[in-house]
C-alpha cells in the first residue's frame, strides 16, 4: 500500500510539552519525546462516527433536514478576538507563527482540563487557520500533526466532522484515496449543521473528482448553483467541482452556467478563489474549458456595468440631446436666413441653443469617454488591491447618486505600493461601507498604473 503523509494507518500528534511530532500507534501507546524527553500518554485512535457521538434525536427527513441547512447559511465565521492578532487574512501572520503555536498548546491543555466549549471553539478556528498556515508552507508532516492532534482533542461532533473531512480531502490531494476514504468513513453525511454538511460534500465529491465518479458528485452537489445549502467559505470550491462535473460529463453548457452563477455572487477574491482552486488541482484538469468561457462572459457583463457605473449611459443620452440640440439651433439660424433675416439676428437667434448644444455634446462625450476607459480597465486591467486613504464628493451627481473620489494607496505583487485614485457612483449604503483603510479590489491600466477602477463585478 502506498504511504503518504496523511495514511490513515499510522498516527502522527504533537508532544504535548513542546509540539514536536510523534508517531504512535493506532491502539496507543506511552512515547517518549525525542526532542524534549518528555513522555505522552496516547490512548487508542477514537473511530466512533460523529452522528453517534450526537444527542439523540429523532431521525428528520431530506426536506427537513435541507431547510435547517438553508436557514444556517450566509452567516461568516469570525474568528475569536483573543486569536485575531495572530491572523494575516485567513492564515497565521508568519512573524507570530511561535505565539500562534504556544497558544495552540495552551488551549489543547485547557480542553483536556475543563472541557470548556470556548477552548474547543478557539482550537478548532486555530486548527483551520493553522491547516491554511501550514499549506502555504508545503509542510505536510506539521499539517497532518495538527489536524490529527485537533482530532484527538476537541469533542463536539460538528469539530470532529470537519477536521476529519480536512485529513480526506489531504490525503485525495495526496493521491492517497484509500486513506481519504478511511478518514471520512465515520463521518455523518446527513449532518443537519451546515458547517459539518458543507465539509462532508465539500471532501466527498473531491474524493469522487479523484476517482473520476462524475454522477456522484453532482448527487452531493447538486446539479445547480445553491441546489444544496453549502457554508460560503466552500461554495467556490463546491462550484468549481460541479462545473468540472458537468465538463467531464459532456454538458459543458451546464458547466458555464454553473460558474456563472457562482461568479455573480462572489466578490472579487471569490473569482481569483476559483482559479486558484484550478491552478492548484492540475491533476484533475478542473473545467479546461467552462472556465475561460465562463470568465469572458462574465467579463463582458462587469465591463458593462463598470461602463454604466462611470456614467455611460448617461453620457451617452447626454450626446444625443446635446447633438440634437445643436441641430435644432442650425435649423432655427436657418430659418431665420431663408426668411431674410440678417446673419447676426440669425444667429442670435439660435445662441442659446447652440451653446447648450455644446455643453450636453462636450459633457456627454467626456462622460462617454471615461465610460469606455472603465470598460476597458474591467476588461484588461491587472487585478490588485487598494488602500484607502481618503475619499471625497466630487459635487457631481448623476440619478441624486453622488460621484466619489477616493483615493488608495495600490498594492500590487512585485510592485512598489504608490497612490492612485479613481472616481465611482456610490450610493450611500456603499459610501457607509468605505473607511480609511478598507482593502479594495481595483483594476491597473496595464501601460498607465495611476489609471483605476474599483472592481466589483
Amino acid at each position: 500500500m502506498r504511504r503518504t503523509h496523511y495514511t490513515a494507518e499510522v498516527r502522527v500528534l504533537l508532544c504535548e510539552s513542546c509540539g514536536a511530532s510523534l508517531q504512535a500507534p493506532l491502539e496507543g501507546a506511552v512515547i517518549t519525546c525525542s526532542y524534549c524527553g518528555v513522555q505522552n500518554l496516547i490512548a487508542v485512535r477514537d473511530e466512533r462516527p460523529t452522528s453517534a457521538m450526537a444527542a439523540a434525536s429523532a431521525p428528520i427527513d431530506e426536506a427537513t433536514r435541507l431547510a435547517r441547512l438553508r436557514s444556517q447559511d450566509g452567516q461568516p465565521m469570525i474568528p475569536p478576538e483573543s486569536i485575531r492578532r495572530l491572523l494575516a487574512g485567513s492564515s497565521f501572520d508568519p512573524a507570530k507563527i511561535q505565539e500562534a503555536m504556544a497558544v495552540y498548546q495552551a488551549t489543547r491543555k485547557e480542553i483536556r482540563a475543563t472541557a470548556s466549549p470556548d477552548a474547543a471553539e478557539r482550537l478548532y478556528m486555530l486548527t483551520m487557520v493553522a491547516n491554511n498556515y501550514y499549506v502555504e508552507q508545503n509542510d505536510h508532516e506539521r499539517r497532518r500533526a495538527i489536524l490529527e492532534t485537533s482530532l484527538e482533542t476537541l469533542y463536539l461532533p460538528r469539530h470532529k466532522q470537519v477536521v476529519r473531512a480536512m485529513l480526506a480531502t489531504a490525503a485525495a490531494k495526496a493521491q492517497d484515496l484509500h486513506a481519504a476514504e478511511q478518514w471520512l468513513a465515520p463521518c455523518d453525511p446527513r449532518s443537519d449543521d451546515l458547517e459539518s454538511d458543507s465539509a462532508y460534500r465539500h471532501a466527498r465529491a473531491y474524493i469522487d473528482t479523484f476517482h473520476g465518479n462524475y454522477s456522484r458528485v453532482l448527487e452531493v452537489l447538486g446539479q445547480r448553483d445553491d441546489e444544496v445549502p453549502i457554508i460560503d467559505a466552500r461554495d467556490v470550491v463546491c462550484a468549481v467541482l460541479r462545473a468540472n462535473a458537468h465538463e467531464k460529463l459532456g454538458n459543458t453548457a451546464a458547466a458555464i452556467e454553473a460558474l456563472r452563477a457562482r461568479m455573480g455572487k462572489e466578490n472579487a477574491e471569490g473569482r481569483s478563489l476559483m482559479e486558484r482552486v484550478i491552478a492548484i488541482n492540475p491533476e484533475l484538469s478542473l473545467c479546461p474549458r467552462s472556465l475561460p468561457e465562463s470568465i469572458r462572459a462574465h467579463t463582458e457583463l462587469a465591463a458593462s456595468a463598470a461602463a454604466g457605473s462611470a456614467g455611460g449611459g448617461i453620457g451617452s443620452v447626454l450626446l444625443v440631446a446635446g447633438i440634437g440640440t445643436l441641430v435644432v439651433g442650425v435649423v432655427i439660424s436657418g430659418g431665420a436666413l431663408s426668411s431674410g433675416v440678417a446673419l447676426v439676428e440669425a444667429l442670435g437667434y439660435a445662441v442659446g441653443p447652440i451653446i447648450g448644444g455644446l455643453i450636453l455634446t462636450s459633457l456627454g462625450a467626456s462622460m462617454r469617454t471615461k465610460s469606455q476607459e472603465a470598460a476597458y480597465l474591467r476588461r484588461h486591467g491587472i487585478s490588485a488591491r487598494g488602500r484607502v486613504l481618503a475619499m471625497r464628493p466630487t459635487g457631481t451627481r448623476i440619478n441624486n447618486v453622488p460621484v466619489m473620489e477616493v483615493q488608495v494607496t495600490v498594492m500590487r505583487p512585485n510592485v512598489p505600493p504608490y497612490q492612485a485614485s479613481f472616481r465611482h457612483l456610490m450610493p450611500p449604503q456603499m459610501i457607509a461601507q468605505i473607511q480609511q483603510g478598507t482593502e479594495l479590489p481595483i483594476r491597473v491600466h496595464p501601460q498607465k498604473p495611476t489609471k483605476i477602477i474599483l472592481e466589483l463585478l
